[in-house]
């Protein structure tokens, strides 16, 4: 699991991310599981209800498809750590 920085790199259009989007004058981020857009120059969060939410380039994001599959890992790790306990 790797957190990118927007202004550094974009998730691809439709890309499900954990993302936490600054807000000027706020100290700590807004947070959220939100679908990336990128159509056109002005690429934007869209929330599962809808709203769109402009980017900022200081948004962290994290592709959830990332996070799924390193919990799978962990998870394997565990389950193989435990059986070689046992035999």
């Amino acid at each position: 699991m790797h957190w990118e920085r927007l202004d550094k790199n974009y998730p691809f259009d439709g890309t499900t991310c954990v993302v936490g989007h600054f807000i000027q004058g706020q100290r700590k981020p807004v947070m959220g599981v939100w679908k990336f857009c990128y159509h056109g120059s002005n690429p934007y969060w869209e929330t599962k209800n809808g709203k769109k939410i402009a980017c900022g380039k200081y948004d962290n994001w994290c592709d959830v498809e990332s996070i799924i599959n390193n919990v799978c890992e962990r998870i394997e790790y565990d389950i193989r750590s435990e059986m070689d306990s046992i035999y």
